[in-house]
């Protein structure tokens, strides 16, 4: 029986695009693109949302870009591809927009067979993925708002510079990305974990 076919696949990374279906990607080359790209918030913005409780907004320069790209991968269907995902860890907390990785398997079946005209052979998948994310600081206001999460909770980026403080227009500059399940435990929670255990050992930097 002849061995699997190794399918590297690019998931969800900022504002990277790239051609699906394809089984010819250098790992070193594309290790370098997703190297790149930069899916850390400057700040989180806790937000209260009438319909889905507190929500977090991103703060991003390109956040509009960030936001356009986003919306195009996930076929205009955020909600279905991502989940909010939120954890603590040494008085710290973190969050990410995690993909979807078994929707991001079937778009990849999907596509191989429509640019070769066959299925897709027996296949070990290897996933790069980089998601929107934050890490605080030590004194954030998430331990006051924990309580209140929803099951559900709206995601909005918006750009660094239009940050005011108080005189902020939030109706007019944050930019929704949609409501999205919450998760705050189980395998989902590891990538956050990671960033929090790292940002422990730089030092909260």
């Amino acid at each position: 029986m002849p061995d699997k076919m190794l399918a590297l696949i690019i998931s969800y990374v900022p504002l990277l695009m790239g051609e699906a279906g394809r089984t010819d990607l250098d790992p070193a080359e594309v290790g370098a693109l997703v190297d790149q790209a930069d899916g850390t918030a400057k700040a989180c913005i806790w937000l209260n949302k009438d319909d889905a409780g507190p929500s977090p907004c991103l703060l991003f320069e390109g956040a509009r870009a960030i936001a356009d790209h986003l919306k195009m991968w996930a076929e205009d269907e955020p909600e279905q591809w991502f989940k909010l995902v939120l954890a603590e860890h040494g008085g710290l907390y973190g969050l990410a927009l995690m993909p979807n990785l078994d929707k991001g398997v079937e778009r990849f079946r999907m596509a191989y067979q429509l640019r070769t005209g066959y299925p897709l052979p027996p296949a070990d998948f290897q996933m790069i993925f980089k998601p929107l994310n934050f890490v605080s600081l030590p004194g954030h206001v998430f331990s006051k708002i924990r309580k209140d999460l929803q099951s559900k909770a709206c995601v909005c980026l918006m750009e660094s510079s239009d940050f005011k403080g108080p005189d902020t227009d939030w109706e007019k500059l944050a930019i929704d990305l949609g409501t999205f399940e919450v998760v705050t435990e189980g395998p989902l929670i590891q990538f956050v974990l990671e960033n929090l255990k790292q940002s422990e050992k730089d030092g909260n930097k």
